[in-house]
């Protein structure tokens, strides 16, 4: 009895997960995979999330509720862990004008809407310099503002990122049911090709989080530290 009783529990929590998602993407194919809390200063929010081109990683922008900073946190792509949080004393940061290097080992960061000012972020050891546009992979680029996004896709559209539509501090992950996997064989330019290797794991168990009385200080997170070069 208490077996059965604890499957329609589950049952239930996968439902009501789906059902709070209230983005334009059809959920119909995915399945939920994993959340992620972000940092836990007062009222955080999720800003922007952008997925590398690259396929090793994803970003993340936080901030909280009349702060004037904000937190990065790079996540690996597929295993889902963090690489590193960032704090930048700034009042915003646009990821759809930032990117990370063919290598994997920085992280170049437009913090200004119309100008091309940068910080690069060593994903290695956490240092923080800012640098001109022409130290840059793609260089000065004419800047164009867009609506930042909360929704993005892995290639192939296999993995779903989004924010949680109720607590805004929250990602929540889903794989695709049957996933995409691109076919070598047939391509010319094989050995530029990047395959997505199928991760299929089974679903975490999704649990709401009531956390709108919970105040934690600041100065009590775990940041990695970061020198700003002048």
């Amino acid at each position: 009895m208490k077996k059965f009783l604890f499957f329609i529990i589950l049952g239930l929590i996968f439902i009501n997960s789906s059902a709070q998602y209230q983005g334009s993407a059809d959920l119909t194919d995915y399945r939920f995979q994993k959340r992620i809390k972000g940092p836990s200063h007062k009222k955080s929010k999720i800003l922007e999330i952008m997925v590398d081109d690259n396929n090793y990683y994803f970003a993340v922008t936080f901030r909280g509720e009349k702060s004037k900073y904000v937190y990065i946190v790079v996540y690996s792509l597929y295993t889902w862990k963090q690489i590193g949080k960032y704090k930048l004393d700034d009042n915003r940061c646009e990821l759809y004008n930032s990117y990370f290097d063919k290598e994997g080992d920085f992280f170049y960061v437009n913090y200004d809407i119309y100008k091309n000012r940068f910080k690069k972020i060593n994903l290695k050891s956490g240092e923080i310099e800012n640098v001109e546009c022409t130290q840059t992979p793609k260089g000065c680029q004419k800047l164009e503002p867009h609506q930042y996004k909360v929704e993005a896709y892995t290639i192939g559209e296999n993995y779903f990122i989004f924010r949680d539509s109720k607590f805004k501090n929250y990602l929540k992950i889903y794989v695709k049911k049957e996933l995409y996997v691109p076919d070598i064989e047939d391509s010319d330019d094989r050995q530029d090709v990047k395959v997505q290797k199928p991760v299929v794991k089974e679903p975490e168990p999704e649990i709401e989080i009531d956390t709108t009385n919970i105040n934690e200080n600041v100065d009590s997170l775990n940041v990695k530290d970061s020198t700003i070069k002048k």
